[in-house]
């Protein structure tokens, strides 16, 4: 029964001993899962650093990127809105035109009646300027005749 006891201490003691090995280890292994949390962690605040600058580095840039093309575009509108009064403009000329040739054209005809009446009217003292000559012509030759004839 000694041998027993002496037994059963040495188990006991070999398990205590495991025990304490296993709590060792548990706690070594905690503190391992720990750090490594730790580092995980650390890691993960990292990235998100990283790609918050990034984002705003991409944000930057393609806020620069579109920038140029704004104003491109505005200076462009400013343009065509010239270009638009320009031919408000050149619209308003073309009608003033229209409705001044259409006036040129009523006076053309007016003149051209005018004239048509005036080269009548030229006509006939050209006729009566002929047919008067013709009389004092007529008259001439009679009076020379009856002046021959008296002498």
């Amino acid at each position: 029964m000694n041998n027993k006891v002496e037994y059963l201490k040495a188990q006991l003691a070999s398990e205590a001993s495991l025990k304490d090995q296993y709590a060792s280890s548990i706690s070594e292994l905690r503190k391992e899962r720990d750090d490594r949390e730790m580092g995980h962690k650390n890691k993960l605040k990292e990235l998100e650093s990283l790609k918050d600058r990034e984002l705003s580095e991409l944000s930057e840039n393609l806020r620069e990127s579109m920038d140029g093309p704004i104003q491109e575009v505005s200076h462009l509108q400013g343009k065509v809105a010239a270009l638009q009064a320009q031919l408000g403009d050149a619209m308003q000329d073309i009608a003033m035109a229209r409705k001044k040739e259409e006036a040129a054209r009523g006076e053309t005809g007016k003149e051209r009646g005018r004239i048509s009446s005036l080269q009548h009217e030229l006509n006939m003292a050209t006729n009566e300027l002929d047919t008067a000559r013709e009389e004092v012509s007529e008259r001439a030759l009679r009076k020379t005749s009856v002046y021959e004839a008296l002498n």
